[in-house]
Formats: structure tokens, C-alpha cells, sequence
């Protein structure tokens, strides 16, 4: 698992050029192909030994980072493989991970997840900030009820909308669950 990553910073910058060294040669990468080096800290788990972590350097396939650029989140799952004469020796399995139909929810699952947590940060650290956004979702909510009514926004969006506001600490879950239990009473079922 993915406890740690850091996209290598090492661009050569000329006017007007920001190159990152490393991948220079790849035009590939603005089409999510390609690969950029990353250092990633793994937790290294195998089946009857105890779990630990290694930092190396890897080259992270562009593809595997999702709509996220080219940061591979943290909590993502990675298959590896392990020499079984160095255990520092790991390499990962990205043809396993590409292949399977769980990578790309589970990239964006942990992108979200970590954009959650600075937003969710960011509102606590500011003063007063809590308290707007919490204004500023009751006033908006019954203009979004109303929209949920009368059909022009989808249950589900209404959903999403409290749920992330709430998630990231920017509306009052007390009345996010009100909202959603009164649209559910009046047959509004998301």
C-alpha cells in the first residue's frame, strides 16, 4: 500500500519551458501515457511475515494516476513482487494493477480521499470559515430541495452535494440528514 508519494521534482526550466528531466524524452505523458518518476513509500505486507516500509523510486505509468495528474495518491493498493533474497528489493506490478477493474476507482476512491482531508483542513484552519460555509449550505438548501422537486436536479446530485459538503466540514451534517429524510418522506428516494 501506497503510504507516502512524492513526484520527482526535478525540472529544467529555460523561458517558457518546464521540463521534467526525467521524463523529457517522453511526449507521451499529456496523453496519460508514459511514466514520471515518483518516490513512493510502501507498506510491504506477505502473508505470514510482518508488514514494512521501503522508499524507492519508481516509474509510475501515467495511466495509473488517473484525472489526478501525475500523483499517485496514498492508501492506493499496489501488487509487488519481492526478491525473495532482499526484501527491500520490490518491484510493482503495474500490468496486474492496469489490468484490474478495480485501479481506476481505487486511485480515484484514494484521490478523493485525500482531497477531502486538505479541504476538510483547510476549513478548520481558517477562522470563521466553518461557520459561513455552514450559512452559506443552509441558505442554498432549500433552493436545491426545491430543484430536487421539481426535477431539475437528480436525487443523487442532491446526495453528492450535501454528502461532500458535509465530508469536507462545509455544512451542518445535523441538517444534511434532515434535508435528505424530509425529501425521502415526501417520496424524493436517492
Amino acid at each position: 500500500m501506497v503510504t507516502a508519494s512524492d513526484m520527482v521534482d526535478n525540472r529544467e526550466s529555460r523561458p517558457g519551458v518546464h521540463t521534467n528531466v526525467e521524463a523529457r524524452e517522453n511526449v507521451f505523458n499529456a496523453l496519460n501515457l508514459g511514466t514520471i518518476a515518483h518516490d513512493l513509500t510502501l507498506e510491504v505486507r506477505i502473508p505470514g511475515q510482518a508488514a514494512y516500509e521501503i522508499t524507492k523510486r519508481f516509474a509510475v505509468p501515467a495511466k495509473a494516476t488517473g484525472r489526478q495528474g501525475y500523483q499517485l495518491p496514498v492508501g492506493v493498493e499496489l501488487p509487488v513482487t519481492v526478491s525473495p533474497t532482499d526484501p527491500h528489493d520490490v518491484d510493482i506490478d503495474w500490468k496486474s494493477f492496469l489490468d484490474s477493474p478495480h485501479a481506476k476507482a481505487a486511485v480515484q476512491r484514494a484521490a478523493a480521499d485525500q482531497s477531502y482531508a486538505k479541504a476538510t483542513a483547510y476549513t478548520q484552519a481558517v477562522p470563521g470559515l466553518m461557520e459561513r460555509t455552514w450559512a452559506n449550505a443552509a441558505a442554498g438548501l432549500p433552493m436545491w430541495m426545491a430543484a430536487v422537486r421539481n426535477g431539475k436536479m437528480k436525487r443523487k446530485a442532491f446526495n453528492q452535494q450535501v454528502d461532500t459538503l458535509t465530508r469536507i466540514g462545509q455544512m451542518d451534517p445535523v441538517l444534511a440528514a434532515e434535508s435528505k429524510a424530509t425529501l425521502d418522506a415526501e417520496g424524493f428516494r436517492g
